[in-house]
């Protein structure tokens, strides 16, 4: 089964863990699920956009643990990287662009939609309870669909439903431990998804290596950072 390759797990500021942001690459398109610290020069550096045509990339919220190296890759891509097509995606144009307009950056667009197709991937966006304009996302492709929740402090139940009737492959979820109001808790998680189904979701965003333990003892899947 295809899967979701991560450049870091960790929560805002877990930095033996960096900053958590994944990727997908379908066809000559990479798929960028937010760009926090460090994430930019990682994608550089590993050479991750060798042979790529497009770049789409999902931002989920404006926090910077999410958004930090962004115009970092904004920039790389424009002086040098002409090739590449990008754009990115999140629902709250405005507030992004005001953040990119700080920043010495170049060109860039930013597609404002609740359901786009970019490239043959399709890219749905579904409403989270983080800060304001938080966002999670349904993502499609012929080979891969998948849910990947940013931070939330809800579990979607119609995603779990999906998840249970095979409709998506795989769910990305954060977690937090002890319960904290702006993110999912683990309790919840233990609550709410039933053990058969804890093989096809994959955690991430963890607070330390206790919470790992923690999440692999109750049967879900931990996200781990690519090795080079």
């Amino acid at each position: 089964m295809e899967k979701l390759k991560f450049l870091g797990t960790g929560s805002a500021f877990n930095l033996s863990l960096d900053n958590n942001s994944a990727y997908y690459i379908y066809k000559d398109t990479f798929i960028l699920l937010d760009c926090g610290d460090r994430v930019a020069r990682k994608i550089i550096n590993y050479n991750l956009l060798k042979d790529i045509k497009n770049v789409i990339v999902l931002i989920t919220h404006l926090h910077a643990d999410h958004i930090s190296s962004l115009e970092t890759l904004i920039d790389y891509i424009y002086l040098l990287r002409k090739d590449i097509n990008c754009k990115i995606v999140y629902n709250y144009k405005k507030g992004l662009e005001e953040i990119l307009k700080l920043q010495a950056c170049f060109e860039y667009e930013i597609v404002e939609s609740k359901d786009v197709t970019l490239f043959d991937v399709n890219v749905k966006t579904l409403d989270a309870t983080h800060i304001d304009h938080s966002y999670s996302y349904l993502v499609t492709t012929k080979d891969f669909k998948f849910y990947y929740s940013g931070d939330t402090n809800t579990l979607n139940l119609e995603a779990l439903e999906m998840l249970k009737n095979n409709q998506i492959d795989l769910m990305y979820h954060e977690v937090s431990y002890p319960n904290i109001s702006v993110h999912t808790s683990l309790d919840e998680l233990d609550q709410k998804i039933d053990k058969s189904l804890r093989n096809r979701v994959y955690l991430m965003h963890f607070s330390d290596f206790k919470l790992i333990e923690m999440a692999k003892n109750l049967g879900f899947q931990i996200s781990e950072e690519e090795k080079f």
